[in-house]
């Protein structure tokens, strides 16, 4: 939920061509969701959870923003920022566009995503004394995959924080 919220930050509406892609962005955001929801399912079914605290957040952070009015979420503000430099009629347009993408796109797909960390995730997360990766089962490989990913080098995380150590000390 946060990377949608800062949207509007990393794509203001400061021309039509802008509201335009903006407003396409809104609007694929329920596939999104719905994509990261098969892969908790996916995890689910292999018994990969988050730890209760992290997940609790989460539906915290959800709960909260559907319960906010719609004019009071991030990624409605680019309605007002549009208003001020577009012509009435456009700006009415762009508007009742991002509101019916945000009330019957983006809306029910985090409702989806709460309800399945309150029911699917919650009920089963892992204890806040093992977080992260380290308390998962899978974990020690999934982190040396991750240092790959980002370093690209051939090395192992010990490697790497190894390397890090002695340049530190010089």
């Amino acid at each position: 939920i946060t990377e949608f919220n800062y949207l509007p930050e990393i794509h203001p509406a400061d021309s039509a061509a802008d509201a335009a892609n903006y407003l396409a962005r809104v609007e694929a955001i329920p596939a999104s969701i719905d994509a990261t929801l098969a892969s908790l399912e996916l995890g689910v079914t292999r018994g990969l959870f988050a730890n209760a605290e992290s997940s609790g957040r989460v539906l915290e952070m959800v709960t909260r923003q559907l319960a906010q009015p719609l004019e009071e979420w991030p990624m409605f503000a680019p309605a007002a920022r549009y208003a001020a430099i577009a012509s009435d009629e456009d700006a009415a347009r762009f508007t009742a566009a991002l509101t019916a993408a945000l009330t019957d796109g983006v809306a029910p797909a985090l409702d989806r995503y709460g309800t399945f960390i309150e029911t699917r995730v919650l009920p089963s997360a892992r204890s806040d004394e093992a977080p992260g990766l380290a308390g998962l089962e899978i974990g020690e490989p999934c982190y040396e995959a991750l240092v790959r990913s980002y370093t690209t080098l051939p090395m192992s995380a010990a490697e790497v924080h190894d390397t890090g150590l002695r340049e530190i000390a010089t």
